[in-house]
Parts: C-alpha cells; structure tokens; sequence
C-alpha cells in the first residue's frame, strides 16, 4: 500500500506517473515542462507544419485529462470534427512495457488515425525511436509526417482555435481575439497555476506545507475568478475565449472529483462560488460540450481506480450529481455577448 501523502513518503513511480513529478525533499508536486512544442501556421514555415485541414493532424488524448478537454473543447466549440482526427484512450492504465503503465488503445476505444497504434507510448516511439520522456496527452500528431506537431495542451488549444478558421465550422467564435488578448493572457496567468496545475499541487502533495500552500492559492484564485464573473458574462469580458476554455476544464471536476479526491474541499463550486456555477452551466450547455465530458464513468473511473496512490482500493464514490443543465441566468444578467450558440 502506498505511504500517506503526510508522512513526506514518496512513493516509487513509473514512467507515466504524475508521481514522478513530486519533489522528495519538499513534497511539493511540480509539473514537468512539455518537450515537444512546435507550431503550424498557414504556409508551414515556421516549423514545416502547414494549417492543412483536409485530415493530416490527429490529436490523441483521454477524456479523464482536463489538458486534453480544453483541445477537445476548442474543436466542438469551432468546429473542426470533419478536420480534426481524434483518439481517445481507454480510461485506465494499463501495462505498456513490463515496468511502467500508460494509456492504450482497445476495441472500445481504439486509435483512429489509420496508424494501427495500440499504445500511446507508440506514439511518441513513432516520432523519435529513441525517446525517453513521458508519455503524456494531449498529443497534436501529424499523420503526413509521423511527427508528434506538440504535446503542450495550451499550445495545442491555441493552434485550434486560431490556425484553422478558414475550415472551420464555427468561423465567428473566436476563442483568441485581439481586441481582448491582454486580458486573456493576464486571466492565464491567473488561473494556471494556482487552479489548473493547483489541484494536482493539493492531491499529489507529499508533505502538509505544500499542500496547504497550494490550496491557500487555490482558494485566492477561485475569489478572484468569482469576483471577474459577478460583473462579466464571461472571464475576459463579453465574449468566451481560450481562458474560459482552460478554466472550464478544470471547475467542470471541481465538486464532482477534485473536491474528494485532491483533498479540494477547502471550496464546492456550486455552494461557495455561484457565479463560477451559473458560468460552468452556461458553458455546460453549449452545443457538443457535454459529449466530450463524460464525467460520471469514463473520467471519474480514472481518477479512482487508477491514482492508487491517493485511493489505495480503487473505490469509486457515488456521487455528487451536478445539475449542469439547471437554468443559468447569464444571458439575462449580461445580455451583449458573443458565444458558440
């Protein structure tokens, strides 16, 4: 059986695992840089990766990763699904090498790229024989090339939400616009550390202090985030863009995993934050958002069973139910907007 995460213990971990990421001196989790960021743009000439939107970029992920949700997002929310080929992997880990687990491909949940990958690990071994990293989601992969494009999730968001609109479905929802740039870039900032990466930072923390640290930010940057949505319809102003995206992903978790599992219940959403909730319902509503969110089964038998580490038995709690479909009010509240409806 793992050790606490009080006794400073750090438990031995296997390539994929976020437990490689804990500091042993200082229990604190500190998440690694990804590894492979290159860009497309309109001719390719930045990095050779040309905005072909005829198929040849196929992302790989897994539901249960709110990295991965905030790209599978961009791509309902602009429409690039006839564009844009996507893999989802099975939700549990499985054996991919005798000493380390990842994600794999089954019939049930199978790659999708015509490249015959069983595992995600292949993946990356198909881009550099010789690679050594983590095996991580998601992955923005070029089928033309056998390239992995990047596998950072904020580039990966970006690119979709920008280098493609000439295909995309949704050609007015412009998740990235230069009128309000700053304010998305400064609510990035705001937001990833203390609230994407923070979770992680509450549940995988080895030791008290960090812990706390991190769930004292946390808890500063959910009333900052409060505070923005009691006078914006949306976090940057009158119009959703990539920081709502990336927020969303990650409060979309919040009562129904985090609160639990991460030890994040200093705060529930729904209770404590209203505004955050009346917020997450509206983007809750859009259309196709809640196909890629599977929250009760898929993401939530992820968390469970297979941070072992944290959950020993693996047990999945019933409950809570969020109504997310319940009536919002935000449109009414703050009638000039721009969304994906």
């Amino acid at each position: 059986m793992s050790s606490s995460a009080g006794d400073g213990k750090v438990p031995a971990p296997s390539l994929f695992s976020s437990m490689k990421d804990i500091d042993k001196k200082t229990g604190e989790f500190v998440r690694s840089e990804s590894t492979l960021r290159r860009w497309i743009d309109a001719d390719g000439t930045r990095d050779g990766f040309a905005a072909d939107g005829n198929g040849r970029y196929h992302l790989f992920g897994s539901y249960a990763c709110p990295w991965t949700t905030r790209t599978l997002l961009t791509i309902t929310l602009v429409g690039l699904e006839e564009h844009i080929g996507r893999s989802v992997a099975h939700p549990n880990y499985q054996l991919v090498t005798e000493s380390a687990k990842g994600w794999v491909f089954t019939s049930d949940y199978p790659d999708n790229s015509g490249c015959g990958f069983k595992t995600l690990r292949e993946v990356y071994l198909k881009h550099d024989p010789d690679y050594q990293g983590k095996w991580t989601v998601p992955v923005l992969f070029d089928t033309k090339t056998g390239q992995i494009v990047n596998n950072d999730s904020g580039d990966v968001l970006q690119m979709l939400a920008t280098c493609f609109t000439s295909v995309a479905r949704n050609p007015q929802v412009q998740l990235f616009p230069d009128r309000l740039r700053d304010e998305v870039l400064r609510i990035n900032d705001l937001v990833h550390a203390p609230i994407n990466d923070g979770v992680y930072k509450c549940g995988f923390a080895a030791k008290q202090e960090p812990y706390e640290r991190a769930a004292r930010a946390a808890m500063a940057a959910l009333d900052e985030c409060e505070h923005l949505l009691s006078t914006r319809r949306f976090l940057a102003g009158d119009q959703l863009t990539m920081a709502d995206v990336r927020l969303f992903a990650t409060l979309i978790r919040w009562d129904t995993i985090y609160f639990v599992h991460f030890k994040c219940c200093f705060r529930r959403i729904q209770t404590d934050h209203p505004n955050c909730h009346a917020w997450l319902c509206e983007i809750w509503q859009l259309p196709g958002v809640k196909g890629v969110l599977p929250l009760n089964g898929y993401i939530k038998d992820h968390y469970y069973q297979d941070h072992l580490h944290i959950n020993p038995h693996g047990i999945t709690p019933i409950g809570p139910t969020i109504d997310f479909d319940a009536p919002h009010g935000r449109a009414e509240r703050f009638p000039v907007s721009s969304t994906a409806e």
